[in-house]
């Protein structure tokens, strides 16, 4: 893992360090999903939600949060919310 000022970060953190977590929710059966999947789910009685679930949120509307996070998210499969700041 890079510790250099060139390593690319997501306010403050490693994006390395980021895509940890990503995978330990994986790897321990988590649905990651956005808010609205999350609403979804817990919404519908008719079908049980998954037991596990994560939302992923990413405020303040950074540009790192696109260019950094984005790939990470479409690499696994995955869907965050972003809010930008009007």
């Amino acid at each position: 893992m890079q510790r250099t000022e060139e390593a690319p970060r997501m306010k403050g953190m490693l994006v390395d360090d980021f895509e940890t977590p990503i995978r330990l929710l994986l790897e321990r059966g988590y649905h990651i999903t956005t808010l609205r999947g999350y609403l979804e789910a817990t919404r519908d009685l008719t079908s049980p939600a998954p037991l596990k679930m994560a939302a992923l949120s990413f405020d303040d509307g950074l540009k790192n949060h696109i260019e950094n996070a984005m790939p990470l998210l479409q690499r696994y499969g995955l869907a965050g919310n972003f809010f930008s700041i009007t």
